[in-house]
């Protein structure tokens, strides 16, 4: 299984993290990195830090455990999706996620990149014509 990325901070311990100074919330807070990394449980001699430590750690403990069976589950996926079809070579076990446009959408777009093409198309000659008149004036000036 590969190694967790990262630790969810919850709105919701906010008012521990009021109650503390900077120093309090620092420690607490490489107190979770560590245990959420490594699993080295801190010594906790301050009072407001065992309260909270007593608080944020149970919720490490279930993050890490739901994040362990969705990666069991998505293994397993995997696994029975390649064992789907052994015949197939591994591009065709991939499924294709993209949808497909309906007959309306096709429409629509061609639709679209038509209405598109025309207005480049008007614009281009306006161009043009802006372009000769402007040729054609300063052809006539003295």
């Amino acid at each position: 299984m590969k190694e967790k990325p990262g630790v969810m901070l919850y709105f919701d311990r906010l008012p521990y993290l009021n109650r503390m100074d900077d120093a309090q919330r620092g420690k607490l807070f490489l107190y979770i990195m560590e245990y959420a990394q490594y699993g080295v449980i801190p010594e906790v001699a301050d009072p407001m830090l065992g309260m909270a430590w007593d608080v944020v750690k149970p919720a490490i403990d279930l993050d890490t455990e739901r994040y362990e069976a969705k990666c069991e589950k998505n293994a397993e996926s995997a696994r029975k999706r390649w064992e789907k079809d052994a015949d197939a070579n591994a591009c065709e076990r991939i499924p294709n996620t993209k949808t497909k446009r309906t007959q309306k959408q096709k429409q629509t777009h061609t639709q679209k990149q038509s209405q598109n093409a025309e207005e480049k198309l008007r614009l281009a000659e306006e161009g043009m014509r802006a372009w000769r008149e402007k040729r054609a004036r300063m052809e006539t000036e003295p």
